[in-house]
């Protein structure tokens, strides 16, 4: 005869094991009493673990139910969320995870690291001087977010440092160090710019580097100098040509008047001053062209000018039937205030009409290297 035991009368363990097996009643309901079943606490814990933390593509809200402190994690943004109302797909609500003034949490804008906001000015994380409501990162951890002028310690080696903000700043790095590394990420708004500066040494043979919003680089040590890995530049690129008439005075060398667009996707180019003034600082190639319609006697120019002064000059002399120049040449643009426009100069001792069938007078400009 079967010897019956209740579960009470069974030895007791000072802990569980995942590998323990237990009793069970599967698929009961009111219609049917279900089937008796062994189940490991490793299977129990899966099945806990799959309903307390979930996951899905893209915001759980309006298409997951959700019980109060479940978790999503959206595998598309890889973003966090924490179910604070529950209910179900339609109603539950899921509440992004992210960290607030005077504390700390998670916050997926910042690639999911744990990061801390200042409540006052202090030294943290390597950075001086930190001003209140700025976001730093716990120490120790793989970024460091700065959104002002800012003086790197060696805590920064080996870390991201991501700048923001909405106007120029500039940060120094710490002193070289054999081997170590500084990651760059420049996520400003408005075309703010950031000057990178070594406390010491160079930077690629640079007294400093400037990058501006969506770019990025490495800067590696070798001791006594920085220099440039995995730079990242945005590209910049405009070409507009003329189809409004302009006539030009003998001697006189005024600015084209381009006001066709070919391209300009950062909207560069400025049609009513009809000046290229780039945001982003670099080595910029620059190509102009200009043709008259006029048959006349003397020289015609097609010139680069940078800030007002011509740079680049290519004379033709002795104009005949429908006289044209052009001019190419690389310019340093600082990414602030410097600006650039095409002159045409001529001597004939009179008025001459430029082209405007929109292909014979023209103005190119391609950013090609930071220096």
């Amino acid at each position: 005869m079967p010897t019956t035991i209740q579960f009470t009368g069974l030895p007791t363990v000072s802990a569980a094991e995942l590998t323990d097996i237990i009793c069970a009643v599967q698929g009961s309901s009111q219609s049917q009493p279900g089937t008796s079943v062994q189940e490991t606490l490793q299977q129990v814990y899966e099945l806990m673990q799959s309903q307390v933390v979930l996951s899905g593509v893209g915001d759980p809200n309006g298409i997951v139910a959700g019980m109060t402190y479940q978790l999503y994690w959206d595998t598309l943004n890889e973003q966090l969320y924490v179910c604070t109302t529950t209910g179900t797909a339609l109603t539950a609500v899921w509440t992004l995870v992210s960290g607030g003034g005077g504390g700390g949490g998670v916050n997926p804008s910042t690639g999911g690291y744990l990061t801390y906001y200042a409540t006052t000015g202090a030294v943290v994380s390597g950075l001086t001087p930190l001003a209140a409501g700025a976001l730093i990162t716990a120490a120790g951890y793989n970024q460091i977010f700065v959104s002002g002028n800012t003086a790197l310690t060696s805590t920064a080696y080996g870390k991201q440092i991501v700048c923001s903000g909405a106007v120029n700043h500039t940060v120094t790095l710490p002193s070289p160090v054999a081997g170590s590394y500084v990651d760059f990420q420049i996520l400003t708004s408005s075309y703010a710019l950031y000057t990178i500066s070594p406390i010491s040494g160079t930077i690629q043979g640079q007294a400093f580097i400037a990058l501006g919003a969506g770019e990025s680089c490495r800067l590696y040590s070798d001791g006594s100098n920085w220099w440039i890995e995995n730079l990242v530049l945005q590209p910049v690129n405009m070409s507009y040509n003329l189809t409004n008439a302009q006539s030009v005075v003998t001697a006189a060398n005024p600015p084209i008047q381009f006001n066709q667009l070919l391209f300009d996707a950062n909207g560069f180019y400025n049609t009513s001053t009809y000046q290229f003034l780039p945001r982003y600082p670099g080595i910029y190639s620059i190509t102009g062209a200009v043709n008259s319609t006029t048959s006349v006697t003397g020289h015609i120019h097609a010139m680069i000018s940078k800030n007002g002064s011509v740079v680049y000059d290519n004379e033709v002399p002795n104009l005949q039937l429908f006289p044209s120049s052009m001019v190419t040449g690389s310019i340093s643009m600082n990414g602030i205030n410097d600006y650039a426009q095409i002159l045409c100069g001529q001597s004939s001792g009179s008025n001459i009409a430029l082209s405007t069938d929109g292909t014979t007078v023209y103005f190119t400009a391609s950013r090609i290297g930071l220096f």
